[in-house]
């Protein structure tokens, strides 16, 4: 008895066994003698079969018959169109158990041998032998894609090419660049700051004071050291902005002489103006 629709012992698909979405009981139709005892059956779902010549089909639904009987050697060969009529389930509608008694057990002393493929894990079939042909095909031209690709920007051994360097443009040429666009835009308050933030952190480090010393501090330190007095450091660090260029030109002179006086001794002068005592 095969109960798979899809083993090779089993004929021809022909249809399906349900009407509709009904699956309606189906009676017997056949003169089978092993069959005698059952009337119809019962849930019986899947397909039925073709009748192929010599064989003798049963329970017929549509263009063909859910149980196929077809002489093989000494007995035959019993095609269910599934295994619904055969489940715990419905063994007690319409004669399920009487098939199943008909076809397992004809003779007081019949053996019955169950036959269960193999699970997941105990057939004989590799990974490789499961994976279909066309994508092996699909993994090899991908393969060959690559192959290809990695010989066209592989590197390629030969006489060395030189390349174009960047061309390096001296500091002090972009220390002019920059005072030209300040020029231009007539930044005349940021160059003050600049110059201011510059001496400060000089008197901050030849002193050796924190960074962040206030100016009133810095100018009291710085006045100890040279002949200028704290007021005039103080304005040369936290003076208003130059009104013109000759003005910022002049701090920048003096902002020069005071950061080169610092550590000198006392008595010189910045811009001309003696330390007041």
């Amino acid at each position: 008895m095969v109960a798979d629709p899809t083993s090779g012992l089993a004929p021809e698909v022909a249809g399906t066994a349900q009407v509709g979405l009904v699956d309606t009981s189906i009676g017997r139709a056949c003169g089978l003698p092993a069959l005698a005892v059952v009337a119809r059956v019962a849930g019986a779902g899947g397909l039925v079969y073709e009748t192929p010549p010599g064989a003798t089909g049963c329970f017929p639904r549509g263009d063909g018959h859910w149980l196929v009987a077809s002489p093989e050697g000494a007995g035959a060969v019993v095609a269910l169109g599934g295994p619904g009529a055969l489940v715990n389930a419905r063994l007690g509608a319409a004669d399920n158990a009487l098939l199943a008694a008909a076809l397992l057990a004809p003779a007081p002393d019949a053996r019955v041998t169950i036959l269960r493929p193999p699970l997941p894990g105990e057939g004989d079939a590799t990974l490789g032998d499961l994976v279909p042909a066309r994508v092996k095909l699909a993994v090899a031209q991908l393969g060959v894609a690559f192959a290809l690709v990695v010989a066209w920007r592989a590197r390629r051994l030969g006489r060395p090419v030189g390349e174009p360097q960047p061309v390096a443009v001296p500091s002090s040429e972009l220390v002019v660049a920059v005072a030209n666009l300040w020029q231009q835009r007539r930044a005349r308050a940021q160059a003050a700051r600049l110059l201011r933030e510059h001496l400060h952190r000089e008197l901050a480090e030849h002193l050796g004071l924190p960074g962040r010393t206030p100016p009133p501090a810095l100018a009291q330190a710085a006045t100890a050291r040279t002949a200028v007095s704290a007021e005039r450091i103080l304005e040369l660090l936290t003076g208003p902005v130059p009104p013109d260029e000759t003005r910022l030109v002049a701090l920048a002179q003096q902002v020069e002489d005071l950061r080169r006086l610092v550590g000198a001794a006392p008595g010189q002068t910045v811009g001309g103006e003696p330390r007041d005592r």
